[in-house]
């Protein structure tokens, strides 16, 4: 049998090695397994670099990393000096982290493949070998699998009933709770007995219809009793989003925070009330005092997001997720508006699973009230709760919100469900009518 060349990525390993070794900005975002690099090489400094054993200042002194490095006897010579200031500049971006480290993890899944292909072929070829080679095809193969795909084996039966049975046993001793992340509007919390992990819910609404609020509602909600929260914006800037979420959690009119020297006038007063500056006041200090991060991302892509969520949870502990909104999100080479949207929804319905994360995405609905574009997404959601506005122009309160519709609910069956749960015509806040 001819020898395979097995596929290799040094200049991708080099550039990846390049980034860690110089602790950029981003580097120990994307998950690295030593295995992957193919050179030796390569490899010991990855490990060596992730030991936290380099000079605290290697990014300016190469000579205080050589010297590091000649103690542990990993270079040795002239050479090996030269091929570690090559590496120190070979990465003065991080733009190309993520497809280097793809193509690392390619590389090495494709070897695995034809040493468990080479293997088999052997034992296969062995009439001795009875069942060996029968044998031979089922670790190797899974070993690919989940190096390609980044999965994990499953746990077995009898892990996933352990499981099952304990936390059922912490039920009934009232060591856990069976609700989840509780929120200020009640009668959604009993309705859904609590937003948990992991869960996907979309909340979807018309243009103006309040989205933004009601999910600076629930991260305002959880992040109060101490749970790390993180806000993603596509539309408005991180600024624009914090006005609104100290207007949401101290109920205050919306002019006042936009325009108070006007709002004042209106009350026939020059200046704002030592009440209504108070409550500001009290409103910021909150918020100031909650776990809560925020991201503005410039024309956005699923990779990014995800990249955002990750580095948050990894830094923060993040764990729960505002995304405002889906249809501002892209995917490069979608074919159709509906496809782009099907790929961003199976991403974040993936790694809210992985990390066990609940992440509120909003969702613009077309006229006839459907998620826009993208059918799929009720597929994918746990929840999607819609909230339900007064469509008739006579109206004198046309576009209010009426109330919420838990239009899906895969966990409590609560499904059709509307909830009286109106928006403050003044106030940056919803209500229960």
């Amino acid at each position: 049998m001819n020898e395979i060349q097995k596929p290799t990525a040094l200049e991708a390993e080099k550039y990846v090695l390049s980034v860690v070794m110089q602790k950029l900005p981003g580097w120990d975002d994307k998950p690295i397994q030593p295995e992957w690099f193919y050179s030796q090489h390569y490899r010991k400094l990855y490990e060596f670099a992730t030991s936290n054993k380099l000079p605290a200042d290697v990014h300016g002194d190469l000579s205080l990393t050589v010297e590091a490095l000649k103690q542990r006897g990993m270079i040795d010579g002239t050479d090996g000096v030269a091929d570690i200031a090559q590496i120190l500049v070979n990465a003065p971006t991080i733009s190309h982290f993520g497809q280097s480290v793809d193509a690392m993890r390619d590389c090495y899944s494709r070897r695995l493949a034809i040493d468990a292909a080479e293997n088999l072929a052997e034992r296969a070829a062995d009439m001795n070998d009875k069942t060996g080679f029968v044998e031979a095809t089922g670790q190797p193969m899974t070993e690919v699998a989940e190096s390609a795909t980044e999965t994990e084996t499953t746990r077995d039966r009898a892990a996933l009933l352990k499981a099952v049975a304990d936390e059922f046993a912490d039920l009934v001793n009232g060591k856990s709770q069976p609700n989840g992340f509780e929120v200020s509007l009640s009668t959604l919390s009993a309705a859904l007995r609590g937003f948990k992990t992991p869960r996907y819910c979309v909340i979807a609404g018309f243009p103006g219809s309040g989205k933004t609020l009601l999910a600076g509602r629930f991260l305002t909600d959880i992040a109060s009793t101490g749970i790390p929260c993180l806000m993603i914006s596509c539309e408005m800037t991180a600024q624009q989003i914090m006005q609104r979420f100290i207007g949401t959690y101290g109920r205050l009119p919306s002019e006042l925070l936009s325009d108070p020297l006007s709002y004042a006038r209106k009350q026939n007063r020059r200046n704002l009330s030592k009440e209504e500056l108070n409550a500001f006041r009290r409103a910021y200090r909150a918020i100031k005092d909650m776990p809560l991060h925020f991201e503005e991302p410039v024309s956005p892509r699923i990779g990014q997001i995800v990249t955002m969520i990750r580095r948050a949870h990894k830094r923060h502990g993040v764990k729960v997720i505002g995304i405002d909104y889906l249809q501002l999100i892209q995917v490069a080479d979608a074919s159709s508006k509906e496809q782009e949207l099907t790929q961003i929804s199976h991403a974040l319905q993936g790694i809210a699973k992985e990390l066990d994360l609940l992440i509120f995405v909003l969702s613009q609905q077309n006229k006839e009230g459907h998620l826009k574009y993208a059918t799929s997404i009720n597929e994918d959601a746990d929840y999607v709760l819609s909230l339900v506005q007064e469509m008739d122009e006579k109206d004198d309160d046309y576009l209010s919100v009426t109330g919420i519709t838990i239009k899906k609910d895969r966990h409590t069956g609560r499904s059709g469900l509307l909830l009286p749960i109106v928006r403050d015509a003044d106030k940056i806040y919803f209500r229960e009518s």
